[in-house]
């Protein structure tokens, strides 16, 4: 799939049909829109028959008008964030689709993935409310996660998702060593999706794209995250590799960057990647950083606890181990909405040992 991005000749053999083998493994790796429209640029679409040009401009045109529902919808909630002076940035695919594609619609997404302050990120749930946000069930703590994620109820398909982090990753191992000011004074505008849209730059959406699909996706090879690493790897200039090498030290993530650069580039064509790779990989003799233990994957979530608590302090190891055994009642009571409320000590125990297989099963 990645190889006929590259090379949209390969495609006039394959006339647009979502039933079809080839189309179908497009859809699950969420490249078919971007074949599609490499498909018409190239004009490899013009040995089609008539039918299957037809039926690609329908799912084009539908994806679209779904984006441009969704986009609306995060536009509002941006407004709204904006005039209760809570400043937020937004992440991933959201931006990126709007900054890096021909068209919003062809970086497909699930979700709008939105940062904040740590301080304001209690006040979400009271903004997003008056606009049909519900929080959705998750734990909840200081160290355990740092993200909350918000659904419209009202919307069947999930069609309005938003993902809310408060750090760039939940992973302890990467140190939340660039603030939010610091990235906020470096963003850039969204003007697609309204004056309250700003993203992270260039620099730092790689940084982060790098350290994503290893830490928190086992190092992932989903062609939409190496799409965008392609992406935006082509649009840095010489200065936005100097930004995204320190970056990327602060974070102590050089070999992450340099493995997913490199991933990128084993699956598109990425002409600057010798040079990025050769920029911010550790130099020989250099410590290895904590963060290159995720480059192995396979990891099960025991081995990512252990991660997380090398990093912590003390009081840190504590409180996270705290708060996986013991969630907040109110999550307990979600998750065991049958049982009495005279059950719950019993239903935190079922918890360890139901979940005990997941914790040590391997990625």
């Amino acid at each position: 799939m990645a190889a006929t991005l590259d090379d949209p000749e390969r495609l006039r053999p394959h006339p647009y049909d979502d039933a079809d083998r080839f189309w179908s493994a497009a859809a699950e790796h969420q490249v078919d829109l971007l074949l599609i429209d490499a498909a018409r640029t190239s004009g490899a679409d013009r040995s089609w028959p008539e039918d299957a040009r037809q039926r690609a401009r329908t799912a084009d045109v539908a994806a679209a008008a779904l984006r441009t529902l969704r986009d609306r919808e995060l536009a509002v909630v941006l407004e709204a964030l904006a005039a209760a002076d809570v400043p937020c940035l937004l992440l991933k695919g959201a931006a990126l689709a709007h900054t890096l594609y021909r068209h919003p619609h062809l970086r497909r997404r699930n979700d709008a993935d939105l940062l904040v302050r740590t301080g304001d990120a209690g006040r979400l749930a009271d903004l997003l409310r008056p606009l049909g946000y519900a929080r959705l069930a998750g734990t909840s703590g200081e160290y355990v996660t740092s993200q909350m994620h918000f659904d419209r109820p009202d919307c069947a398909d999930h069609r309005y998702a938003l993902d809310v982090h408060w750090r760039l990753v939940n992973t302890h191992t990467v140190s939340d060593a660039i603030a939010f000011d610091a990235l906020a004074g470096a963003s850039v505008a969204v003007p697609g999706l309204g004056p309250h849209a700003w993203t992270l730059s260039a620099p730092h959406a790689l940084a982060l794209a790098c350290i994503h699909r290893v830490a928190h996706h086992q190092d992932s090879g989903h062609l939409p995250w190496l799409c965008d690493v392609r992406l935006l790897a082509a649009a840095m200039v010489p200065a936005d590799v100097d930004v995204f090498v320190d970056a990327a030290s602060k974070l102590a993530i050089r070999a992450a960057c340099a493995h997913t650069i490199a991933a990128a580039a084993g699956r598109f064509r990425v002409p600057s990647a010798p040079q990025l790779i050769d920029r911010v990989r550790p130099a020989a003799g250099d410590p290895v950083e904590p963060s290159a233990r995720f480059l192995r994957g396979g990891m099960s979530q025991t081995d990512i606890l252990r991660s997380d608590l090398s990093s912590l302090g003390w009081r840190g190891r504590a409180v996270l181990l705290r708060e996986h055994l013991f969630p907040p009642a109110a999550y307990m009571r979600a998750q065991y909405a049958g049982w009495p409320a005279v059950l719950l000590p019993v239903a935190y125990l079922h918890r360890v040992f139901a979940g005990a297989p997941k914790w040590l099963r391997r990625g």
